[in-house]
């Protein structure tokens, strides 16, 4: 089972338990009764099982892209509800979910409910071998491992020996969470149950699918064809020595319960519908998951942005024949035609890695961080297909061979392998191909904080790797540098190259070895251009494969990257340099108006321009042209803010943003990237935090939305300067040349004039803070073990008695609240994590209420008064308004829940189409404003949507 918060021992919670299967006196075909065992004790009625399963699922189901269409789940449920039939009756709730992974999976919760990866859907070559898969997590269902699992928790965690009613199970769930570090052996216990009760479900499993129709070898077929095994089941000694491996030992018990199903019972199989199934996989693997039910009531207002802020692009290819061009952003791929240059389809992906055009020019290809690979038609402007990779380690960096069909995986073991595509094969395998020394740990440390928040930057990798642009080799190669046991600096050099053609090595002559190791950029199919550490002079354009140095060059960087077409190459991750070309010709580097190289194309070169338009450069004098790309859903925003009267919003990405008027929605400027916010002045300027640019010095420019006019405003000088809305918060080492983390000041400034507001000194640890505009106040959070949160706990006598009442103080936090206007301290209150069981991840204060955001998806709320919890809810906070006594909550991509402050029930559900990007109530509480990331703003009556929940 995936997991990407929950913590681990918790996760085993939710497959696991320990029962006996009785076969004795069954019914031909009829599933095995269930009884418990001594150890499966079971405090759970169905009806409570259902109650927990909703916990468990809000809890966890955020961390999986659950497909939500019944065009593509209504088959997946079809084939579940052929296999309930044949189950014992039961008053649980199942329900089916397809969710996006990385992995061929599936895995139940309590309550009936059954998850199956997309991935797993694509791996089951029939539908019987897929109806195996559900078969085996009903059969967990109906052992009901969940709860007696949860029984043995609730029992030697928290003591309890009964559940009573939803609002008692969501407590003790919640209380289970919150001791999970604190009782870590309880969880322990449940890692040898594993073993039993997937045979258990096995066999379950097995007799519902047989009597239900479906071929009882798929279910052993397709656990064969998964592990590798070609049949294989270990033995006795193998047992008995320890030498035989989980899922051999779990294919021979597979295939004794196979022997247990009577010759009748298999005469009973139904001949599955494959072309009916072929076409619901394709359906599964090519489903885009754009867009949800939209349920708004109190709507006001609802206005897209025109035009919209685009996201910049962070990858650009020109097609081998010239005649295209791609644009992709952190949301999509933008497909143009290059004379004229005009914009044809894009193709929306998330998580897509960088795409290119196959070498015939015909096609598009690119690969996503799951593994999947889809192919468009530049003609139809249509996906051809989409191909679901399952590849049995992480993949830590991965490429894609022009043509789609070979992809390579570096794995977490520092392993090579290469796919094939269609079939998921590995064609090759090289073990153990790098390793990383303490040199390039600290070396790909560094560049990642030299790229920073740049979204243009190129990803960090841990080898050189890329196929050559016909796609005819593999190249790879790494330089690792580390100590010696003499304590010297050494270097050891690995590289690769793989003619695909032949799925050969080839053998490397001279000094090319060393260059593809350090790094390298294709010039063409039959160069290579790179950098020699080792000796300089021998840097430079090398024949390939015959590695032959044609000319020398003084390089100045390693990290290179191919164009599309002529004597060029990419200067990447090079601080200033980032996007630089180099004409290998004139030795001459080159930028656009200062602004990055995207690629080359012989004398064109692509630039984005600030602007957003996409620009093609002619190096030998002629016109460039010029071609606004079409909106794209918002990415990661880097400032924003709304005015209190909801009538302008500022926004803005890594390089450029924008403001809106938006009683219409149109755009009024649209600016450079800026990192701070405010509307103010009377809703009537725009004050941002503009970094520095060429000759112009970071500062808070203002910008008089009435009159149109805008000026720079007076220079931040301060690096530690953050704009959070109408302030600014700095922090000022105590003594020159002292530290930022401790001994320092803490300073508060206004947005407007960069007056002093107030300031407080830190003479210990500096504190974590988290500014909230909205409610004017700033939280300061210590661990309580640090000697800044001793000081101040011992200062106060209520805290020293709380202090002294804690279980332990490991991942405890003090938490102090101030008026952001003024410093006035406003209260301070202590946080129990359970030996460090959550972490606090954001916290909102306003009034008598603090709300935290955790690691475990949750949502905690504080009394400031009392110090006391006084509810929790899972979900990330998006608002909170004291004057309104509500706060909203986030559960899930364009799902918004409010509840009320003073009894933390809930009182409405928001569903919009898109993800939220922007929450924010009006001053006086009645009204909410929402930004989605389709760039649609909206306005609720918030009166209306409460009155609607009663």
């Amino acid at each position: 089972m995936k997991n990407l918060s929950l913590p681990p021992r918790l996760a085993l919670v939710i497959i696991t338990a320990l029962v006996t299967v009785t076969t004795a006196a069954q019914q031909p075909c009829q599933p095995p009764q269930i009884s418990a065992s001594a150890q499966g004790a079971n405090i759970f009625t169905e009806d409570q099982e259902n109650d927990l399963g909703d916990a468990v699922a809000e809890h966890l189901q955020r961390n999986y892209r659950v497909i939500d269409d019944e065009e593509v789940t209504g088959h997946l449920r079809k084939i579940g509800e052929r296999i309930i039939k044949y189950l014992p009756p039961s008053h649980l709730h199942f329900q089916f979910y397809l969710f996006d992974a990385n992995e061929v999976n599936a895995f139940t919760l309590p309550g009936g409910r059954i998850y199956v990866s997309r991935k797993m859907v694509a791996f089951a070559l029939n539908e019987d071998e897929l109806a195996g898969v559900i078969a085996h997590e009903l059969g967990h269902i109906v052992a009901r491992h969940s709860t007696i699992d949860m029984t043995m928790l609730f029992r030697e965690v928290l003591g309890a020996t009964q559940v009573m009613d939803h609002k008692d199970i969501f407590e003790k769930y919640n209380q289970l969470i919150e001791n999970t570090a604190r009782k870590a052996k309880a969880f322990e216990k449940l890692a040898n149950h594993e073993e039993g009760e997937q045979n258990t479900a096995d066999l379950i499993g097995l007799y519902a699918m047989v009597h239900a129709g479906c071929n009882p070898e798929a279910q052993t077929a397709l656990w064969v064809r998964y592990n590798e095994l070609k049949g294989k089941t270990s033995g006795f000694f193998a047992d008995l020595f320890g030498r035989s491996k989980p899922g051999e030992k779990r294919l021979r018990e597979m295939l004794k319960g196979l022997g247990t199903v009577p010759a009748e019972c298999r005469g009973r199989q139904i001949a599955a519908n494959d072309e009916e199934f072929k076409q619901w996989q394709t359906t599964v693997v090519s489903f885009s998951g754009l867009g949800a039910r939209e349920l708004l009531p109190g709507l006001i207002t609802k206005k897209p942005l025109n035009p919209g802020l685009r996201s910049e692009i962070n990858h650009l290819r020109f097609s081998p024949d010239g005649k295209f061009v791609l644009a992709q952003d952190d949301s999509g791929i933008e497909v143009l035609t290059r004379q004229p240059l005009a914009s044809i389809f894009r193709i929306n992906s998330l998580d897509a890695m960088p795409a290119h055009f196959t070498p015939d020019s015909k096609q598009v290809v690119f690969h996503t961080s799951n593994l999947r690979v889809e192919v468009w038609s530049v003609e139809s402007h249509k996906r051809e297909s989409a191909q679901e990779l399952v590849v049995r380690k992480s993949c830590v960096q991965t490429a894609l061979s022009p043509d789609g069909k070979t992809l390579a995986c570096l794995d977490g073991d520092l392993g090579l392998s290469l796919f094939d595509v269609a079939s998921s094969a590995v064609v090759f395998e090289k073990k153990n191909f790098t390793q990383i020394g303490y040199f390039d740990a600290l070396t790909f440390l560094i560049s990642a904080l030299l790229a920073g928040d740049d979204p243009s930057a190129e990803p960090n990798e841990f080898v050189n790797f890329a196929f050559s642009p016909d796609g005819r080799y593999f190249v790879a190669g790494d330089r690792s540098t580390n100590f010696n046991a003499m304590g010297s600096i050494v270097s050891e050099t690995q590289s690769l190259v793989l003619d695909l053609t032949s799925r050969t090595p080839v053998t490397l002559k001279g000094e090319l070895k060393k260059i593809i190791g350090t790094g390298f950029a294709f010039v063409g199919n039959d160069k290579i251009l790179g950098k020699s550490l080792d000796n300089p002079k021998k840097s430079g354009l090398y024949s390939f494969p015959a590695g032959e140095l044609i000319e020398t060059f003084d390089l100045i960087s390693s990290s290179l990257s191919p164009v599309t077409s002529g004597r060029y190459v990419l200067l990447r991750n090079s601080g200033k340099l980032s996007g630089t070309l180099l004409d290998l010709t004139t030795r001459k580097m080159l930028m656009i108006n200062q602004r990055p190289v995207l690629d080359a194309y012989d004398n064109i070169l692509a630039s984005e321009q600030r602007n957003s338009a996409l620009g093609l450069f002619d190096i030998k004098g002629a016109p460039p042209v010029f071609v606004e790309l079409s909106n794209n859903p918002l990415g990661r925003l880097y400032a924003a803010d709304v005015s209190n009267d909801f009538h302008w919003l500022a926004v803005s990405g890594y390089s450029r943003g924008a403001v809106w008027d938006l009683s219409e929605g149109q755009m009024v400027f649209h600016l450079r990237g800026f990192r701070g916010a405010y509307v103010g002045g009377g809703d009537k300027t725009f004050y941002a935090d503009f970094p520095k640019f060429e000759k112009t010095d970071r500062n808070i420019a203002h910008i008089n939305l009435a009159t149109k006019e805008a000026a720079a405003g007076s220079v931040l000088e301060n690096d530690s300067a953050r704009q959070y809305g109408e302030y600014i918060v700095q922090v000022n080492p105590a003594k020159k040349g002292g530290s930022y983390w401790e001994n320092v000041t803490m300073e508060v400034l206004d947005a407007e004039t960069l007056a002093s507001k107030w300031s407080t000194p830190f003479p210990k640890e500096r504190p974590r803070y988290w500014v909230s505009t909205p409610n004017h106040t700033i939280v300061l959070l210590w661990p309580v073990e640090s000697k800044a949160a001793v000081a101040e706990i011992k200062a106060a006598p209520a805290l020293t008695q709380q202090m002294a009442a804690l279980k332990e103080k490991q991942g405890d936090y003090f938490l102090k609240v101030l008026n952001a206007n003024t410093g006035e301290f406003l209260g301070q209150l202590l946080i129990e994590t359970g030996k460090g069981s959550f972490r606090v991840r954001d916290v909102l204060a306003n009034g008598d209420r603090v709300v935290v955001m955790d690691s475990q998806n949750r949502t905690l709320m504080y009394s400031l008064k009392t110090g006391q919890q006084v509810g929790r809810v899972f979900g990330t906070p998006g608002a909170l308004s004291a004057t309104a006594g509500l706060l909203c909550v986030e559960t899930k991509d364009g799902v918004l829940d409010l509840y009320d402050l003073t009894s933390f029930e809930k009182r409405r559900e928001l569903n919009f189409a898109n993800p939220v990007s922007i929450i924010r109530f009006s001053e006086d509480g009645k009204r909410l404003f929402v930004l989605t990331s389709n760039q649609t703003a909206y306005v609720l009556d918030v009166a209306n949507v409460t009155q609607a929940s009663r």
